[in-house]
């Protein structure tokens, strides 16, 4: 008895799932390896769902690429990376010569280390989500439908109270 057409791929073999490794750690989303395979990413996600090994394969590979891309993101959160700049220029015989090349020291990238704190540490999330938002444009105040001269009061005393206010009206 017929049971259809023979499936294009073996979905078990060594040789699928180290493909489907290979393109999982460059980055691909399923879909993005589904066309790449020339499958339906509908199919593609059933065969997922039904083939163990496969879906595991993509988790593992993908875990791995995360891993990495963390530690990059820390890097860059608590700066000291070295970036490299070289500037060379050609000469009329074809040949390049080294004009300048100097070297920098990253800063530490403080949305970045929010960011990771707020992800990675409980507490810093606690805080964080605890805390009241200061509005500092109207100090919670609704400004629609007030004057000129009001508006330019309340400006007026929002700069005063940072620091840069001149009490004079702001036109």
């Amino acid at each position: 008895m017929p049971r259809g057409r023979k499936p294009k791929y073996d979905y078990r073999s060594k040789e699928f799932l180290d493909q489907i490794k290979a393109l999982a750690e460059r980055g691909y989303t399923d879909t993005e390896i589904a066309l790449t395979l020339g499958l339906n990413s509908t199919h593609f996600a059933d065969k997922k769902t039904a083939i163990p090994e496969l879906s595991e394969v993509l988790t593992r590979a993908r875990a791995q690429v995360n891993a990495v891309v963390r530690q990059k993101y820390l890097q860059t959160g608590l700066g000291g990376l070295k970036v490299k700049t070289v500037t060379r220029r050609l000469l009329d015989s074809g040949d390049s010569e080294l004009v300048h090349e100097t070297e920098t020291e990253l800063s530490p990238n403080p949305s970045v280390l929010n960011q990771w704190l707020y992800a990675h540490d409980p507490d810093w999330k606690r805080m964080v989500d605890e805390s009241k938002r200061l509005d500092l444009t109207t100090n919670g105040k609704d400004l629609n439908g007030l004057s000129d001269e009001q508006l330019n009061y309340v400006v007026n005393e929002l700069l005063t109270s940072i620091g840069h206010g001149n009490k004079e009206n702001i036109d």
